[in-house]
């Protein structure tokens, strides 16, 4: 089982696939050729756009075609720019397409199963160390976009056993009542769907 936590962007997006035990895929979108060539292991350089219809048309690919993977775990739209929140609605579809279910998590939901709804970026990051011993220090300033994708990964990989797979797995009572809210919410989207 391969989950695959999406912390969209246009600029900086960041991805990680999480098999259960490690993270078997980590990247970050950058635009500056320096970091690409300082790490081409952890960056993926954008090529310059002539339009933001060019630009999340290869964000869009990129992110669905970077890897194999079982099920998506994405934050939840928020704000108003229209153009970043196509890209989601076209994710989600080309998801749809390949028959891969996915979950959406809001920010500050995704702070709480952290352990801290307020969390800021150094919290996260300290948090991910501490209970799995995931450091993402080389990625240097663009590491909170690996971060939150692979705290994307966690819900996900949670949610899956919990929901998918049936395992009645130990979680704190937080954490099981972040999963239940969000599972009610997919079984509200799809009993929707289905009524289309």
């Amino acid at each position: 089982m391969k989950i695959f936590g999406i912390d969209y962007s246009l600029n900086g997006t960041g991805l990680s696939i999480y098999d259960g035990v490690s993270i078997i895929f980590k990247k970050v979108f950058t635009n500056v050729a320096k970091n690409y060539e300082s790490d081409k292991n952890t960056f993926i350089l954008s090529p310059k756009f002539k339009s933001n219809e060019e630009k999340i048309d290869w964000v869009v690919d990129t992110i669905i075609n970077c890897h194999s993977y079982d099920f998506v775990c994405m934050e939840d739209h928020i704000g108003a720019y229209y153009d970043w929140m196509d890209g989601y609605a076209i994710i989600k579809h080309y998801l749809r397409k390949k028959n891969i279910p996915y979950l959406m998590i809001a920010p500050c939901q995704l702070k709480k199963y952290a352990g801290d709804g307020k969390a800021d970026k150094n919290k996260m990051t300290e948090y991910l160390n501490i209970q799995y011993g995931f450091n993402f220090d080389e990625a240097g300033k663009l590491a909170n976009n690996i971060v939150d994708a692979t705290w994307l990964t966690i819900v996900g990989h949670d949610y899956y056993r919990k929901f998918i797979q049936k395992d009645n797995f130990n979680l704190t009572p937080e954490r099981l009542k972040i999963l239940w809210k969000l599972h009610e919410k997919q079984e509200k989207v799809s009993e929707y769907s289905d009524k289309r």
